[in-house]
């Protein structure tokens, strides 16, 4: 074997050497990297897991808060419609009417819910009572007087009653202009706005 013959197989040996170590070094990156993103994944499939567990569990929690709500202004309703269809007819139609403290008691100057109230409210269950001047003397006085107006209401019909005032200002005053009450009297709304524009707007309403 000459010299020449040598040569080239020793360039030969020498490709394949290289070629194989470049191919090892070559997998064993491609290994490295492919286990690092192997490993990777459980991380991020664990945090997809803690998200969708928050997820549900807020998701859990807002339904139960639903349904809780649902049950309870079913139960309102249900208790609301149990109250109507036990009324008579009577009773229904006396729920539509606010009335006159005075008118509706036959008496004037009414301050306390007497006996005579009370055999009134049990004929006519009315929807509201409505307090004019000379049913307010002081402010424990018209506490005291709701207190037993809706005491009375509720044994008869099982539904407090709508307790009104006739208090528009200006003329109209029976509370601010009462002593007793701590209440600013404002004088007339009309001294706080356009009133020609209001007039107009009246007259336009009504034409």
């Amino acid at each position: 074997m000459n010299m020449k013959t040598r040569y080239k197989i020793f360039i030969a040996c020498a490709c394949v050497i290289v070629l194989t170590i470049g191919g090892f070094t070559a997998y064993k990156e491609k290994t490295k990297s492919n286990k690092t993103e192997s490993e990777k994944i459980p991380d991020i499939t664990i945090e997809k897991q803690k998200e969708s567990s928050y997820s549900e569990i807020a998701e859990n929690k807002k339904e139960a808060g639903e349904k809780q709500k649902n049950s309870e202004t079913e139960s309102e309703i249900d208790e609301e419609e149990k109250l109507f269809t036990q009324m008579s007819l009577e009773d229904k139609v006396a729920q539509m009417f606010v009335t006159f403290l005075d008118s509706f008691a036959e008496t004037e100057g009414v301050t306390e819910a007497d006996t005579s109230l009370r055999e009134q409210f049990s004929k006519y269950p009315v929807g509201g009572i409505l307090m004019m001047k000379n049913n307010i003397e002081t402010p424990e006085q018209i506490t005291e007087l709701n207190k037993q107006l809706k005491q009375i209401s509720y044994e008869r019909t099982g539904l407090y009653p709508f307790l009104c005032i006739d208090e528009e200002g200006g003329t109209v005053t029976r509370i601010a202009k009462n002593s007793e009450f701590p209440v600013t009297d404002v004088g007339d709304m009309s001294s706080f706005c356009d009133c020609k524009f209001h007039v107009k707007l009246a007259v336009f309403a009504t034409a």
